[in-house]
């Protein structure tokens, strides 16, 4: 009876599943960043000579925010967390220093750099915009 009432709770429950990754990434519209295609190295070239700061290192975008203390980059790594969140594509976040905050963007599924990682990166120049830091490159 034991294994019984185990097989009807892993039914139940990958029953559930299912539905509930659906409803997270396809209802709410957002791109799935496991299909996304890596851009071509002149679509690249294009978004770096752009002045935005961001830069390529391999197979990432990759830019530093320097901002007054430790408070305010613990805010911004937040701000951006929230934004990436919403995006459904999450950067790696480094903490630098007391008062630099690295962002390094990449598709790790397409092995490089794809238009996921370009629309988060201008969403996280809006959000350091909003919060009004100084920013370095």
């Amino acid at each position: 009876m034991g294994s019984q009432s185990f097989r009807s709770e892993q039914r139940i429950t990958h029953r559930h599943l299912a539905p509930y990754a659906c409803r997270t990434r396809y209802a709410r519209g957002l791109k799935d960043p496991e299909s996304e295609k890596r851009l071509d190295d002149r679509a690249l070239k294009a978004l770096l000579e752009g002045g935005s700061g961001w830069r390529r290192e391999g197979n990432a975008l990759t830019k530093t925010y320097i901002f007054k203390g430790f408070k305010a980059a613990m805010a911004f790594a937040n701000r951006v967390a929230e934004a990436a969140n919403a995006a459904n594509h999450h950067p790696d976040i480094h903490i630098e220093g007391y008062r630099n905050v690295r962002m390094v963007l990449t598709t790790h599924s397409a092995g490089g750099i794809t238009d996921a990682d370009v629309e988060l990166a201008a969403r996280i120049d809006r959000t350091e915009r909003a919060g009004t830091p100084s920013a370095a490159s």
